[in-house]
């Protein structure tokens, strides 16, 4: 690269790039509805707009007692939409969880200056990679299973901690009665510990009374995981 700008940490890894697109803070999402669970078959969400043109990344804020996770995010025109479970411990009589408020933050990749002051970052071709006139997405740390365990530590200082992502895992539980079988589709969820993210399981389906022969056989595949923690300290 003859020039421009390109920084990496201690270890080598690249942190910026003025060769490639890196996220900054743009607000928070809004909270749309809420539905505790659509039917007797499927899980509760909670559905987040966001008004932005480009590209976005939510984060999801970890809490200590809620399980969460962002389950899927959608753009119609300028309007995305996000789809978010979080949850305590309390069911319905199906098993599914009572949803509650989230608090989703949007980063996006810049497509114009945000502010009067700051600095501005353009690659070769003279578009627009990083705007500094506002909050970049700051990495905190990487927390890693390597096996379906429940907890993953981390050692950096982080005060407000958030989860980039989501993990694209599921199980599935069988639970026999009589000739029947109910089966249960459950995603992974997070909450935060004491230095540490603790993964846990979300119910989304529930199919009841199946024959035995059409039951799908119970299945793991929650095995190694890294996830992105965000500092989102000072972020309003």
């Amino acid at each position: 690269m003859a020039y421009g700008l390109q920084i990496v940490n201690p270890s080598g890894e690249l942190v910026l790039s003025s060769e490639t697109y890196f996220p900054v803070y743009l607000g928070k999402a809004t909270l749309s509805g809420s539905v505790v669970a659509p039917t007797t078959t499927l899980g509760g969400y909670s559905l987040y707009t966001f008004t932005y043109s480009g590209q976005i990344l939510p984060v999801l804020k970890l809490d200590s007692t809620k399980r969460g996770t962002i389950i899927s995010y959608s753009q119609a025109g300028s309007t995305w939409t996000i789809k978010v479970s979080f949850r305590d411990t309390s069911t319905n009589a199906q098993g599914f969880f009572t949803q509650y408020l989230a608090e989703v933050f949007v980063f996006g990749f810049p497509t114009s200056l945000g502010g009067t002051w700051g600095g501005a970052i353009y690659d070769a071709s003279g578009n627009l990679v990083g705007d500094l006139t506002r909050a970049p997405m700051l990495v905190a740390s990487r927390v890693s299973w390597a096996t379906s365990g429940a907890t993953a530590t981390y050692s950096e200082s982080i005060t407000v901690p958030g989860v980039l992502g989501r993990a694209v895992d599921y199980r599935v539980r069988s639970f026999p009665h009589a000739s029947l079988v109910d089966s249960l589709y459950e995603m992974s969820t997070f909450r935060l510990g004491t230095g540490s993210v603790i993964r846990d399981y979300d119910l989304r389906r529930r199919i009841n009374n199946q024959a035995a022969g059409d039951a799908e056989s119970p299945t793991e595949r929650l095995g190694a995981l890294d996830l992105w923690l965000i500092e989102l300290n000072g972020l309003t």
